[in-house]
């Protein structure tokens, strides 16, 4: 479309609808380029603050919706894609919340099916509220290991075993 337009804007003769099909082109730059921003910031959230207060799945939600009145252009491959993230994402947020539900029952998840979900969330590159708490519950398991790995390879006081056994509990 850039390029047909970049051609008509060269030839002698003027097109009125030119200039129709030129704002929407610019609204469509800008969506993508907003876009783009959205994804790097909820990227940033994932990596950083894990208590971040913006709901990216949501904003990504609007994104869509906001790119269905560009008219012809509304199916850009970035809507497409977004789409598909949003998508992922639920899939993702359900299985958190059945993980949730069963670990409130007393049941806990493998750290390898937690640290498949994180990896998934960083993955699909949206952030929502849910995220927080598996990525708390991951840093958890993850620094316990760690710990656990410790006390196995040294020798340790049984003081310290019972209390990495508590922490674990």
């Amino acid at each position: 479309v850039k390029r047909a337009l970049k051609r008509v804007n060269k030839a002698p003769v003027e097109v009125s609808e030119a200039q129709v099909v030129q704002r929407v082109v610019e609204r469509a730059s800008a969506w993508e380029q907003q876009v783009e921003e959205m994804l790097r910031l909820s990227s940033e959230a994932m990596a950083g603050d894990v208590s971040c207060k913006i709901d990216y799945l949501a904003k990504a939600e609007q994104f869509v919706e906001d790119a269905k009145t560009l008219g012809p252009l509304s199916n850009l491959k970035s809507r497409i894609m977004l789409e598909k993230k949003i998508e992922r994402a639920y899939v993702v947020k359900s299985r958190i919340s059945g993980w949730d539900n069963e670990n409130g029952k007393g049941n806990t998840e493998n750290i390898k099916v937690i640290a498949a979900m994180v990896r998934e969330v960083h993955r699909i590159g949206l952030y929502f509220f849910q995220v927080s708490r598996l990525m708390k519950v991951h840093a958890a398991a993850e620094e316990w290991m760690e710990r656990a790995t410790i006390v196995n390879r040294n020798r340790s006081s049984l003081s310290e075993v019972e209390q990495l056994i508590k922490f674990g509990e």
